[in-house]
Order: structure tokens, then sequence, then C-alpha cells
């Protein structure tokens, strides 16, 4: 919150420090969520939040601006944190509520993949922010918030075999992996038919298809290394996902630099699949280096 207000403008710093505010309230519901099971209303709430980002977007979309954006994922996650407090408020106890330095020193090397992550998967709209239109960046935010929807769904449907990942052998994770692969394909393709379906009849304009096909890309790769970073996690390695976000971030900035002022939106969706590739290179390549395939895997 402090980098906020020292590197952005007052409005958008205030945006962005409730942002992270409120995100890390919902983080604190999510391992109450994750223990007692309740994963139908955290997709419900979700689910709601996302349709709630899009029709925002469609309502602001002549006028849509970095500030706008941000209010909005910030309207979203305030939603998200008081759903969760009416749903679990029973379970806060604050007399047992402790601060201890050991507790964020342990969990800073957990805590830095994912701010390094939410970076390097939201630089793509400052660049089209700042090199396109608002109606450009209000185009390319709705494809992205449809396929951030599915990565959200994607994530819902492994949270409740995560601790299997940290419990199985190796040999029944990998098994959980290409069955996990085999039904994202066959649910996303549906979901990315009826997405463009949605946005050449709903918001009335047309994309390429080559872009719905890069979306799917994006998330069949989410969908194979979000398997990797927890098995990553569960060997203490979580300085490894760190590196993979970073180099995809330095990776992006010049080319988004590049590609979205040289070639528009087409160059924002090959900046965004081309980090998702490189990702997943990157957590294939340390996929078989800290878990070698041996014979009695096969």
């Amino acid at each position: 919150a402090f980098i906020c207000v020292l590197f952005f403008q007052s409005q958008l710093a205030f945006a962005l420090c409730l942002w992270l505010i409120s995100s890390f309230f919902n983080s604190a519901f999510n391992v109450i969520n994750v223990y007692k099971r309740d994963f139908k209303f955290a997709f419900y709430i979700e689910l709601i939040t996302g349709l709630s980002f899009l029709l925002l977007t469609l309502f602001f979309r002549n006028d849509l601006s970095e500030l706008v954006l941000v209010s909005a994922t910030v309207v979203g996650q305030f939603f998200k944190t008081i759903s969760y407090f009416f749903r679990y408020h029973k379970l806060i106890l604050l007399k047992y509520c402790k601060f201890k330095i050991s507790y964020l020193k342990n969990s800073f090397n957990y805590f830095l993949p994912s701010v390094v992550g939410l970076i390097q998967s939201k630089i793509d709209l400052y660049f089209i922010a700042l090199l396109l239109s608002a109606e450009g960046l209000a185009y390319y935010n709705v494809f992205m918030s449809i396929i951030g929807l599915a990565y959200s769904i994607v994530g819902f449907a492994i949270t409740p075999f995560s601790k299997n990942i940290y419990r199985l052998t190796l040999t029944s994770v990998r098994k959980m992996q290409r069955s996990f692969l085999i039904a994202t394909f066959l649910l996303s393709v549906p979901f990315v038919i009826v997405g463009r379906l949605v946005i050449e009849f709903y918001y009335k304009y047309e994309l390429p298809a080559w872009f719905y096909i890069l979306g799917l890309l994006n998330i069949l790769s989410f969908a194979v290394y979000v398997i990797v970073i927890n098995k990553l996690f569960r060997i203490n390695k979580p300085k490894a996902v760190s590196q993979v976000s970073l180099l995809v971030l330095f990776l992006q900035v010049p080319l988004s630099i590049f590609l979205i002022s040289s070639y528009g939106l087409s160059g924002a969706i090959i900046v965004n699949c081309f980090g998702q590739l490189t990702a997943l290179a990157c957590f294939i390549y340390l996929d078989k280096k800290y878990f070698p395939l041996t014979i009695q895997h096969l």
C-alpha cells in the first residue's frame, strides 16, 4: 500500500490500497473456505463478481480508464469480503488473534509469488491503457475477463483436491494432472465458444477466431502449471515460482511496448499468450527437474 501511494496518483493509489486490503481479508477467509470445503458458496461469489465486472466494463466502455478498472475490481473485492464475513463471522474469535513476526517471515516466500504473479498478469492491461484507446481497452478487458472467469473455474476445480497434492504419491499426482488437463480441455472448448457468442451477440463486436484459440491455450496452460505450482510448494520451493513470474514479467514489458504499439489489440493478445506459454515451459522444466519421471511412475 505504501508503494502505491509513492508511485500512483492519489485517487488510483487510494483505490489500489483498498484493493490490497480487501484482497488480504479475502485470502484470510479462503483458508476457512477450504477448511470447511464450502466451495459452492465461493464459486457463486466469484461468479457474481466476475459477471458484475463484465457489466461494469460494458457500462463504462466509452470512458474506460485505469481508475475505472481498479475501482470495479475494488468493489468486487469488497463484495467478496462482506459476503465471506457474514458467512463465517461466528468463526472469528478476536481473542485468539496474535501478531507474530515469525509468521510473516515464514509466509513471505509464499506471499512474494502471489504479488509478482498479480503484477505479471495485469501488466498487459497497463500498457493497453497507456497505448490504446478506451474502446480498445474495453474490448480487451471484456475478452480477458471471460478468459479470467475460466481461470477462476479451473482454480476452484482444483481447490478440493489441493490437499491430495501434498499427501498422495507423485505417481497419483501425475495421474491427477493428466485427468485434470483432459477435463479442462473438454470443458474449455464449449466455454470459449459460448464466450465468443456472448461477445458477438451481447457486446456487439467481433474478434478474430485466432484470439479465441490463443485464449484456449491460455486456459490449458494454466490448468497444467497450477498443479506444478502446488507440487513446488509441497517441497518448499516458492522461490522457483517467483523466479518464473519475474522472468515472464521482464519478457512481457518490452514485448508489450513493441507489439501493442505496433499491432494494437492483436499484439496484446499475443503478449498475453506468450507469457502463459513461457510460464508453462518453465514450470514443465521445473516439474521434470524436481519430480523426474522414473520407471515406477510409468
